[in-house]
């Protein structure tokens, strides 16, 4: 069984921010039986997509995992293992279509080694990483060559907090 390359964003805006990403990357390390290879920094940013007056903090977690086949099956399990995480520590589950909002932890699933899948329930990349710079920024800190080779559309351009003031406002950066 091959080893691979997940990376995760983190992001909360409610509660103890940084401990709810702290409490859910010690609940992905025993759902996944493994512990984070790398963590990033972490950033802090006005909210994405919506107004709120509760600022996010947000981190990339890297997990070398052991893959499975078929790989689509085994990244439902993770998916379905984040949405887990999220319900454990208080995030209430929104239908499709109703918008962004605040929440004590959101988990979203950036890759998986170098595949690719699109189904209804999950896309992978995930489909706005590039845009967004709350991603980007600390995923650029612990990103590995071969998902930058993979991936170059993604990484190509540099973030605008690298070159300037960001759109999701001002990132603020604090290490774990």
């Amino acid at each position: 069984m091959a080893t691979v390359s997940l990376y995760l964003c983190l992001g909360s805006n409610l509660g103890d921010r940084k401990d709810n990403i702290m409490r859910a990357i010690r609940l992905l390390e025993k759902g996944l039986g493994s512990s984070v290879a790398s963590l990033s920094p972490i950033v802090e940013t006005e909210p994405w997509g919506y107004e709120s007056p509760n600022r996010y903090l947000n981190a990339c977690a890297l997990f070398r995992i052991s893959g499975k086949e078929p790989f689509e099956d085994h990244c439902m399990q993770i998916l379905s293992l984040c949405k887990e995480t999220e319900n454990a520590l208080g995030r209430v589950q929104r239908h499709p279509g109703e918008g962004y909002s605040d929440r004590p932890i959101d988990i979203d699933i950036l890759f998986y080694g170098t595949k690719k899948m699109d189904t209804p329930s999950l896309t992978i990349p995930h489909p706005r990483i590039a845009v967004r710079e709350f991603v980007m920024v600390p995923l650029r800190k612990i990103a590995r060559g071969s998902v930058r080779k993979a991936f170059p559309e993604i990484f190509r351009r540099p973030s605008a907090a690298e070159n300037g003031p960001a759109k999701a406002g001002k990132i603020e950066v604090d290490k774990i």
